[in-house]
């Protein structure tokens, strides 16, 4: 009710004088003096010392009326006497660092270190140093009313040298392949030829027998078992003839040889095996 007393006052101040002072009668500025008059004094009594003291400087200016300059400018005055300041400093190795951004509970105050006093509002505040878009510290500071240019400093490390790179760390080269085993490999995949060109000898041979007989003795009207179990040892004889041909050209690339050492890691080989009913067609190709 007493705020209302007031601001009625205050209009029928500001209309008796409007005819000796026009700037007033522009309604927009009167009406923005009263609103920073009111928020100023609500943002004093809460604390916020920074907002209030921006709302007392905007109705302590000329284009106010009077009734509030006198009331709005001694509490500028109050305020400023109030308010701490802070000084944030930072040192990266042996030099000042500017290239760093202070934000104070969420709200960015400085953008880039200068040296200057900042206007801060008292209380329990969270500082947080900003570097490149990361933080590079932070800490919880209690701020108090009244006192000024207090200095905030934070050391940050040497920044790494550009261009400079730590030494890689090589691994030993991998030991060489024994020569026992080097020596031992051609031995047991010639022994796997061997024994599959050995079992494609037997087992084809006797694969051979059977359908001669079969032509002799009831081709073509053999059995379904009978001709099936010729079929199945003939597919056999192919499995070993392809053992056989695979062992064979495993031997004789891993057979020592002074001729395909310089050359072994280009050569390229290809085996193709076809499968018959009387046997199978093996083809070893190469190439350098």
């Amino acid at each position: 009710m007493r705020q209302m007393l007031f601001l009625l006052c205050l209009a029928l101040v500001i209309g008796a004088t409007a005819s000796s002072t026009p700037a007033f009668a522009v309604e927009g500025e009167v009406s923005a003096c009263i609103t920073s008059y009111e928020q100023g004094q609500v943002a004093r009594d809460e604390g916020r010392l920074v907002q209030a003291r921006d709302h007392f400087v905007a109705c302590a200016a000329d284009t106010c009326p009077a009734a509030l300059r006198r009331d709005c400018r001694p509490w500028l005055s109050q305020i400023d006497t109030r308010l701490p300041t802070l000084v944030f400093h930072a040192r990266q190795g042996d030099r000042d660092a500017s290239d760093l951004q202070v934000v104070v509970d969420d709200v960015q105050i400085i953008d880039k270190l200068d040296g200057r006093a900042v206007a801060v509002n008292p209380g329990r505040r969270l500082i947080r140093w900003v570097q490149a878009g990361v933080t590079v510290a932070q800490d919880e500071l209690l701020v108090v009313e009244g006192e000024k240019t207090r200095l905030v400093s934070l050391d940050l490390p040497a920044a790494e040298p550009v261009g400079v790179m730590a030494p890689a760390l090589l691994s030993p080269p991998p030991p060489p392949p024994s020569s026992a085993g080097t020596r031992l490999a051609p031995w047991l995949t010639g022994a796997t030829a061997v024994a599959g060109l050995g079992a494609f000898t037997l087992i084809g041979l006797g694969v051979r027998a059977d359908v001669a007989q079969m032509e002799k003795t009831c081709a073509p009207a053999c059995t379904d078992e009978r001709v099936q179990s010729v079929q199945r040892r003939a597919w056999l004889a192919n499995g070993a003839l392809g053992v056989g041909l695979v062992a064979a050209a495993a031997t004789w690339l891993l057979w020592p040889s002074p001729r395909r050492e310089g050359a072994s890691a280009q050569a390229r080989w290809t085996l193709a095996l076809v499968p018959t009913l009387q046997g199978g067609i093996g083809v070893v190709a190469g190439c350098h």
